[in-house]
């Protein structure tokens, strides 16, 4: 999944868990289980692609990704041409 696709996932899980049955706490729970994992993937891949999208890569208050770190979070998280 990209870090869009995991930013929409989250949103899903967090309406399936208002969606569940109030009574039924372990639904809700694993719902909201589920979006703070992708929320938090999604925060992962914007945050390493983030500072590179606005040329601030290395730059006071970024840390600069070694470029074989950067190439591979775009990879595995940059939203990808199809």
């Amino acid at each position: 999944m990209t870090g869009p696709e995991h930013y929409l996932a989250a949103e899903r899980c967090l309406s399936e868990a208002n969606d569940v049955d109030h009574t039924d706490a372990a639904a809700r729970d694993g719902a909201l289980a589920r979006a703070q994992v992708h929320a938090a993937l999604a925060l992962a891949a914007a945050t390493a692609l983030g500072a590179e999208s606005r040329g601030q890569i290395g730059e006071q208050g970024y840390p600069a990704l070694a470029p074989a770190d950067l190439e591979e979070w775009k990879q595995v998280a940059a939203v990808s041409a199809r």
